[in-house]
C-alpha cells in the first residue's frame, strides 16, 4: 500500500495539525491555509520534502515520484517473502 500518493499529500508529521488559525468565526489548520494561500510554494516545499525523504532513504519510489512507499515497509515485505 502506498504511503504517499500525489493526490493525498499530508504533512502530519511536519506540521502539527492541531495548530489552528482562527479567521473570523472559522477555524483552519495551518496546512490548509498554506495550500490555499500559496499553492506554488506548497508544491515546491512538498517536492523538496519528498526528495529529502528519498535521499535519507525513509521513502522509496519506483515510478519517478508518482507513488512513495516507506522503506521500512518494503524491507519488511521483502523479508517476509524470503521466509
Amino acid at each position: 500500500m502506498p504511503f504517499w500518493g500525489a493526490s493525498a499529500i499530508r504533512f502530519t508529521f511536519l506540521i502539527n495539525r492541531s495548530d489552528y488559525i482562527q479567521v473570523g468565526w472559522l477555524s483552519y489548520d495551518v496546512t490548509t491555509i498554506l495550500k490555499a494561500l500559496d499553492a506554488t510554494t506548497w508544491d515546491i516545499a512538498k517536492s523538496e520534502f519528498l526528495d529529502n525523504q528519498v535521499s535519507d532513504e525513509i521513502l522509496f519510489t519506483v515510478d519517478n515520484g508518482s507513488t512513495y512507499y516507506l522503506t521500512s515497509d518494503v524491507e519488511e515485505l521483502v523479508e517476509g517473502e524470503e521466509d
